[in-house]
């Protein structure tokens, strides 16, 4: 079955160019990697924000950042939407989404305006320890981006830090660039890491 089903593959692809196969052999590798993605989705129960979950996830991003030593002075940890996410991201041009199993909140992303109408910021991804690695990540800001653009938006705006390497990583798979000046006045002066996807 096997030959059989690689001789047809062959013979069809002998009918297009060399530009089209790579075009072709893309699109597959795109639709395999949705697919992977849609069954790691369905694992979970992944939805915007309530008011329920305020106090999980402001957890979630104080413990992270412990881990990674940014709780303070200009870290996530003294915004003051913390106390009101659920508030915060039903302002309009805005959403937050959480990942939950079996009732638990594992962490969440989200996104909300700058002060040019044109850029969102990304903002507040965190999952515990034991979510991450699981590709939720890239669901959350795959979901963040669509909902972005979906709103108008042209760009979508990143800071971060040098430590979360395995975040760097994600935004740069999914199409960010670095900057070099940071984009508005988030009071994050942590972040070392200024990065903008265009949507």
């Amino acid at each position: 079955i096997n030959n059989y089903s690689d001789s047809r593959v062959a013979k069809a692809l002998g009918y297009l160019g060399e530009n089209q196969i790579k075009t072709a052999l893309s699109g597959m590798g795109d639709y395999a990697k949705a697919l992977k993605l849609s069954r790691i989705e369905d694992q979970y129960y992944i939805r915007l924000i309530q008011e329920k979950d305020n106090l999980a996830i402001k957890r979630i991003i104080e413990k992270v950042s412990m881990e990674f030593g940014t709780s303070g002075d200009g870290g996530p940890t003294q915004d003051k939407e913390l106390n009101d996410m659920f508030k915060t991201y039903s302002k309009p041009k805005s959403a937050y989404f959480v990942v939950l199993e079996e009732e638990k909140v594992l962490g969440g992303a989200g996104f909300g305006p700058l002060k040019d109408e044109r850029i969102c910021e990304f903002q507040k991804m965190y999952f515990l320890p034991g979510a991450r690695g699981r590709g939720l990540g890239e669901i959350l800001m795959t979901k963040c981006i669509k909902k972005a653009s979906s709103f108008g938006y042209k760009s979508m705006y990143i800071e971060t830090v040098d430590r979360m390497v395995q975040a760097v990583n994600l935004y740069k798979k999914l199409g960010a660039t670095e900057i070099v000046k940071p984009l508005g006045n988030t009071g994050h002066h942590q972040c070392e890491r200024m990065l903008l996807i265009e949507l």
